[in-house]
This record gives C-alpha cells, structure tokens and sequence, in this order.
C-alpha cells in the first residue's frame, strides 16, 4: 500500500477482551468499558505514546486528546520497578499445559516518554519486567502471550515497492524463532496489534 513506505513495526496486542481485565477505546467509541486500575497503552491524537494506569495517570477527562486505549490486567513495573507480588500472587494470564517458562510480550514508556517493545521465549512475568526495565521502562503493561501470539515484525519496501515483513526473532520456532510468517498484519488478522509508523515528510511550503 501507499502507507508502506511509513510502516516501521507492527506487534501484538493484548489479551483477548474477556481474559483481559480490561477495556477499549478508538474512534470516539468504547466498545469495551475502560476500567480504573488498569494497566493502559495509550494512543494520543499528537502521535506520542504512553503506557500508564488508568484513573491515576489518564481518566476519561483526557479522551479529547487521546485516540485510543487498549487496557490489560494490572502494571506489572511502576516507578521503574516490578510491582509487589509479580512472581507469585498475581494473574498473568492463562499458560499452555506443563508450562512454567512462557512466551510473553510487553509494552513499556521510558522515563523521557520513548515506547519499547519486548517479546521472546522462556520468560516468567518478573524476567519480562527486568528486560523492560534493563530498556529504561518505568512503566509496563503486559501484552500477549504463549507462542501463536508473541509476534513483532519490522517492515521495509523492496526494490518492487511492495511491502516486506521480517520477523523480529527470526530463528526456527524451535531455536526461539516466532512462529507467524514474516508478513504478518499486513493482511486482516484475528488479534488486535499495534503498528508503528514514521512520521510522514512535511508537505513543502509555497
């Protein structure tokens, strides 16, 4: 498509809206109630991004500015720390049978408002947290998980200009590598994500 020269990333989103404690808003709409207390991945009109709890850090007073809110569970890192109870009395969502080590994804803001991603094997939700919190994260919200759902792809335009996607973990399923094909989103898909892209150029002045 046109967009294709701006599309940078596109990852996963959360939990399906049943399992995730949470609400939607896009469009001036909110199909799924926004709850007070939940971890928040927040779309603002200006293009900036952050991630926070709703009813502390944005509430319903801020939805002129905001373009959409995807909720998931509970922060699982605050202040720049994983939140009390993160290895052990918290709900992090339901895991595959016989699994202790799972995939898992996340979403954090830095302390100067930059958005990082994290996404791989074999994490419990504390090494999760420690990995967004290594990238300068101060504030985290969990994203998908298990393996048919953790999926990060950068995208570019080949010489043909049509759209590439490459997985960001590019190994076979059993070395690590993610298991959705490299062009993923860039057809409909059955899971809500999240899509990064550049800024388009200024249009020149006259």
């Amino acid at each position: 498509s046109d967009r294709c020269s701006n599309l940078l990333l596109a990852s996963n989103g959360g939990f399906r809206m049943d399992q995730a404690r949470g609400g939607y808003y896009a469009e001036g709409r909110e199909p799924f109630a926004l709850c007070n207390g939940a971890a928040s991945l927040v779309f603002f009109k200006d293009g900036h991004v952050d991630v926070g709890q709703w009813g502390r850090d944005f509430t319903k007073d801020d939805l002129p500015k905001i373009e959409s809110v995807r909720q998931n569970l509970e922060l699982m890192v605050d202040n720049g720390q994983p939140v009390p109870g993160i290895s052990s009395d918290k709900d992090w969502g339901a895991l595959l049978p016989n699994s202790y080590f799972v995939w898992r994804s996340g979403y954090g803001v830095t302390k100067d408002g930059a958005l990082v991603y994290a996404g791989g094997p074999a994490l419990q939700p504390g090494d999760l947290a420690r990995t967004l919190i290594n990238a300068g994260a101060v504030r985290v919200m969990e994203g998908d998980i298990n393996p048919e759902w953790v999926s990060a792809h950068i995208y570019s335009t080949d010489a043909s200009g049509k759209c590439k996607g490459t997985k960001a973990l590019t190994q076979t399923q059993d070395k690590g590598g993610m298991r959705q094909p490299d062009d993923r989103y860039l057809t409909t898909d059955t899971r809500d994500f999240v899509a990064v892209f550049s800024k388009p150029a200024a249009a020149p002045s006259s």
